[in-house]
Protein backbone atom coordinates (compact mmCIF):
# COMPACT_ATOMS: atom_id res chain seq x y z
CA UNK A 1 0.00 0.00 0.00
CA UNK A 2 1.27 3.36 -1.11
CA UNK A 3 2.37 6.23 2.01
CA UNK A 4 0.45 8.98 0.15
CA UNK A 5 1.49 11.12 3.31
CA UNK A 6 5.12 10.57 2.42
CA UNK A 7 4.39 11.06 -1.31
CA UNK A 8 2.17 14.39 -0.72
CA UNK A 9 5.53 15.68 1.48
CA UNK A 10 7.63 14.48 -1.45
CA UNK A 11 5.82 16.15 -4.20
CA UNK A 12 5.17 19.32 -2.45
CA UNK A 13 9.01 19.98 -1.95
CA UNK A 14 9.23 20.54 -5.86
CA UNK A 15 5.51 21.36 -6.77
CA UNK A 16 3.02 24.02 -5.47
CA UNK A 17 0.34 21.05 -4.64
CA UNK A 18 -2.77 21.72 -3.22
CA UNK A 19 -4.24 19.17 -0.70
CA UNK A 20 -7.15 19.39 0.97
CA UNK A 21 -8.13 18.23 4.17
CA UNK A 22 -9.45 14.63 4.63
CA UNK A 23 -13.53 13.84 4.98
CA UNK A 24 -12.86 10.35 7.09
CA UNK A 25 -16.37 8.16 6.77
CA UNK A 26 -17.42 9.80 3.22
CA UNK A 27 -14.38 7.94 1.95
CA UNK A 28 -15.77 4.64 2.74
CA UNK A 29 -19.31 5.88 1.60
CA UNK A 30 -17.76 7.20 -1.84
CA UNK A 31 -15.38 3.86 -1.83
CA UNK A 32 -18.87 1.56 -1.74
CA UNK A 33 -20.96 3.56 -4.16
CA UNK A 34 -18.35 4.02 -6.91
CA UNK A 35 -18.04 0.29 -6.59
CA UNK A 36 -14.17 0.98 -7.54
CA UNK A 37 -11.96 -1.81 -5.86
CA UNK A 38 -8.18 -0.31 -6.40
CA UNK A 39 -7.67 0.51 -2.95
CA UNK A 40 -4.83 2.83 -3.59
CA UNK A 41 -7.32 5.61 -4.64
CA UNK A 42 -8.82 4.95 -1.66
CA UNK A 43 -5.76 5.43 0.55
CA UNK A 44 -4.90 8.50 -1.38
CA UNK A 45 -8.46 10.16 -0.55
CA UNK A 46 -7.68 8.84 3.04
CA UNK A 47 -5.22 10.99 3.26
CA UNK A 48 -6.11 14.11 1.16
CA UNK A 49 -9.57 15.31 -0.47
CA UNK A 50 -8.50 15.95 -3.76
CA UNK A 51 -4.70 17.41 -4.94
CA UNK A 52 -4.57 19.80 -7.52
CA UNK A 53 -1.79 21.41 -9.35
CA UNK A 54 -1.67 22.97 -12.76
CA UNK A 55 -3.86 21.36 -15.03
CA UNK A 56 -3.97 18.05 -12.87
CA UNK A 57 -6.95 17.66 -10.11
CA UNK A 58 -7.43 14.50 -8.91
CA UNK A 59 -11.47 15.00 -7.69
CA UNK A 60 -13.07 16.12 -4.34
CA UNK A 61 -15.45 13.55 -2.54
CA UNK A 62 -18.50 16.45 -2.16
CA UNK A 63 -18.03 17.67 1.21
CA UNK A 64 -21.46 19.56 2.36
CA UNK A 65 -19.27 21.78 4.38
CA UNK A 66 -17.20 23.22 0.77
CA UNK A 67 -19.27 22.62 -2.13
CA UNK A 68 -17.99 25.37 -4.16
CA UNK A 69 -14.76 23.64 -4.52
CA UNK A 70 -15.87 20.08 -3.96
CA UNK A 71 -19.37 20.36 -6.36
CA UNK A 72 -18.17 19.17 -9.29
CA UNK A 73 -16.13 16.36 -8.20
CA UNK A 74 -15.76 12.33 -8.12
CA UNK A 75 -19.69 12.09 -7.55
CA UNK A 76 -20.72 14.03 -10.30
CA UNK A 77 -17.94 12.96 -12.87
CA UNK A 78 -19.07 9.98 -12.45
CA UNK A 79 -22.65 10.27 -12.66
CA UNK A 80 -24.06 10.12 -16.13
CA UNK A 81 -27.03 12.58 -15.80
CA UNK A 82 -24.07 15.41 -14.89
CA UNK A 83 -20.56 14.47 -15.97
CA UNK A 84 -18.63 16.07 -18.31
CA UNK A 85 -16.24 13.13 -19.12
CA UNK A 86 -16.09 10.60 -21.28
CA UNK A 87 -18.38 11.58 -23.60
CA UNK A 88 -21.14 10.51 -21.26
CA UNK A 89 -21.19 7.26 -22.17
CA UNK A 90 -23.24 5.38 -20.10
CA UNK A 91 -20.77 1.68 -20.80
CA UNK A 92 -17.82 3.90 -20.49
CA UNK A 93 -19.15 5.39 -17.02
CA UNK A 94 -19.91 1.94 -15.76
CA UNK A 95 -16.50 0.58 -17.30
CA UNK A 96 -14.37 3.27 -15.62
CA UNK A 97 -14.47 5.27 -12.52
CA UNK A 98 -13.15 8.98 -13.41
CA UNK A 99 -10.67 10.45 -10.60
CA UNK A 100 -8.90 13.18 -11.72
CA UNK A 101 -9.19 15.71 -14.89
CA UNK A 102 -6.38 16.50 -16.56
CA UNK A 103 -7.90 19.72 -18.71
CA UNK A 104 -10.92 20.50 -20.38
CA UNK A 105 -12.42 17.29 -20.68
CA UNK A 106 -9.26 15.17 -20.65
CA UNK A 107 -9.40 12.83 -17.35
CA UNK A 108 -7.69 10.08 -15.90
CA UNK A 109 -10.07 6.77 -14.88
CA UNK A 110 -9.71 3.43 -13.68
CA UNK A 111 -11.26 0.53 -14.96
CA UNK A 112 -13.36 -1.01 -12.42
CA UNK A 113 -12.10 -4.65 -13.13
CA UNK A 114 -8.43 -4.61 -13.32
CA UNK A 115 -7.86 -1.26 -11.72
CA UNK A 116 -5.55 -0.17 -14.70
CA UNK A 117 -5.24 3.70 -15.01
CA UNK A 118 -6.74 5.41 -18.31
CA UNK A 119 -6.13 8.55 -19.81
CA UNK A 120 -8.21 10.56 -22.43
CA UNK A 121 -6.85 13.26 -24.56
CA UNK A 122 -8.23 14.79 -27.96
CA UNK A 123 -7.20 10.87 -29.42
CA UNK A 124 -9.34 9.04 -27.35
CA UNK A 125 -8.54 6.29 -24.10
CA UNK A 126 -5.48 5.06 -23.84
CA UNK A 127 -4.18 2.25 -21.26
CA UNK A 128 -0.74 3.06 -19.60
CA UNK A 129 0.94 0.45 -16.86
CA UNK A 130 1.58 3.01 -14.11
CA UNK A 131 -0.22 3.01 -10.83
CA UNK A 132 -2.48 5.64 -9.24
CA UNK A 133 0.92 7.43 -7.67
CA UNK A 134 2.98 6.73 -10.43
CA UNK A 135 0.70 8.92 -12.92
CA UNK A 136 0.30 11.43 -10.68
CA UNK A 137 4.31 11.75 -10.04
CA UNK A 138 4.32 11.28 -14.48
CA UNK A 139 1.87 14.33 -14.56
CA UNK A 140 3.86 16.90 -11.98
CA UNK A 141 6.97 15.73 -13.95
CA UNK A 142 5.18 16.77 -17.21
CA UNK A 143 4.05 20.13 -15.69
CA UNK A 144 8.00 20.23 -14.96
CA UNK A 145 9.34 19.92 -18.07
CA UNK A 146 7.05 22.03 -19.79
Amino acid sequence: MIDWKARFTQWSKSHDLRMYPPLGEAVGNAEKNLRCPNHDLWGLYAASNGVTHGWLSVLPIEDSRDLRRTWDGLLRANDPAHTKFLDRNRNLLERFLVFAQLDGLNCAVIDRTDSSIWYQDDEGLHRTDMSIDEFVDACLREMSDD
